[in-house]
């Protein structure tokens, strides 16, 4: 990270399956860091240890 870059949160607000994601790869009330925003996408370490797309809202 460089000075001045801008890092993003989320937290989890909603743990339910998403089809290919498990109730287990996200933690509620977890903060997470997104590494990437693409479109209505969130990129994020999830407790897998994989980078993951989520969906922005569920």
């Amino acid at each position: 990270m460089t000075f001045g870059q801008t890092v993003e949160f989320v937290v989890c607000v909603n743990d339910a399956d998403f089809g290919d994601f498990s109730a287990a790869d996200l933690i509620t009330g977890k903060c997470y860091e997104v590494l990437i925003r693409e479109e209505d996408w969130l990129r994020i370490i999830d407790e897998s240890g994989e980078d993951c797309l989520y969906p922005v809202h569920a």
